[in-house]
């Protein structure tokens, strides 16, 4: 071989290397035989899915070989369907929402907890004297139709003996508006997020939290797939509650860093908003607990109580069988 010929090859040998060079640092590094996940949030970007977030961010994910694009849910973008289709892969959902659509046949599994139970309560103007389920009787009490807010407020009436005819239930949405201009004295909230909107813009609040009086429903915001993927892929299933329990155990020890993850994420956010709705809901899940877990494993007895108050307040078959709607084999 000439020297021109050797000269040609070695060459072609630099452009290619050099392109595939640029190439790999243009595509990122890690990517390389990462298997693609996506999760598909519950709502739109909020200190809610804080771990998520931290999780993608600082690479925990993409530590366990994974690429995880998170996607905002909503009315428009329900978890569950999309999950179910094979859209995404995992999904966030409430306990009540996972039992009724084990119940309508969707082959879904819950696979581990971020709040032990969940976050629905109300709240009242500090001023206006209703501070428990009781001082409901003659107010206007803001309703979810539709929802298991409903299903949470007949359940606890139903427990204390509260007749649902002795109040007046008004239709709202998630706007705050209506309860600041007074049009209801009561609204149902998620108690580790409105709330903190509301007091900062000066409403003082009594909170009426529904597990005081021992009708909390289990579980909210869980991690949630599919049967088959539970089949097909354990592996995944694990490597993807690992990186999110890091995500979330990152968030209980770096609280403003965790904040400043999030709105860097979501730039439509505020940091100090996000920082206080974190508080609130490590607050939240710490009630009662000594250890932060992250994640957390579900137990039957929580399931079953909320099968009952779904079977008797709610559309639920009393029959249904739980042990196909959780496994805590992979947040161990």
């Amino acid at each position: 071989m000439n020297k021109k010929a050797v000269l040609g090859i070695v060459i072609v040998a630099v452009v290619v290397i050099g392109t595939l060079t640029v190439w790999h640092f243009l595509k990122g590094p890690g990517s390389a035989g990462q298997e693609k996940v996506g999760l598909r949030l519950a709502w739109i970007p909020g200190a809610t899915f804080a771990g998520d977030y931290v999780a993608l961010q600082n690479g925990y994910w993409k530590d366990a070989g994974l690429e995880v694009s998170i996607h905002p849910g909503g009315f428009e973008h329900d978890a569950i369907k999309l999950v179910a289709s094979g859209a995404d892969t995992f999904g966030i959902s409430s306990g009540p929402q996972i039992l009724q659509a084990r119940a309508n046949g969707v082959p879904i599994v819950a696979i581990g907890a971020v709040f032990p139970q969940s976050p629905i309560g109300w709240v009242s103007k500090k001023d206006s004297g209703i501070t428990k389920p009781q001082d409901f009787v003659g107010k206007k009490i803001g309703a979810q139709f539709g929802t298991h807010t409903e299903i949470s407020l007949e359940a606890l009436c139903g427990k204390l003996g509260i007749a649902l005819d002795s109040f007046k239930r008004i239709p709202v949405k998630f706007d705050p508006r209506p309860f600041v201009a007074g049009a209801v004295d009561v609204l149902p909230v998620y108690i580790v997020d409105q709330p903190v909107d509301l007091e900062r813009e000066g409403i003082a609040l009594n909170i009426i939290d529904p597990g005081d009086y021992g009708m909390a429903l289990a579980y909210g915001n869980l991690y949630f797939t599919t049967e088959e993927t539970l089949r097909a892929k354990p592996e995944l299933v694990k490597k993807f509650l690992a990186g999110a329990k890091r995500g979330w155990t990152f968030v209980h020890s770096n609280p403003e860093e965790a904040a400043t993850i999030l709105c860097k994420n979501a730039p439509e956010l505020q940091k100090d908003a996000m920082l206080a709705k974190i508080k609130a809901i490590l607050k939240f899940v710490m009630k009662g607990r000594k250890e932060y877990l992250g994640v957390f494993p579900m137990e039957s007895a929580a399931w079953e109580q909320t099968r009952e108050i779904l079977s008797k307040y709610g559309d639920l078959k009393q029959a249904m069988d739980i042990s196909g709607c959780f496994t805590n084999d992979y947040c161990k």
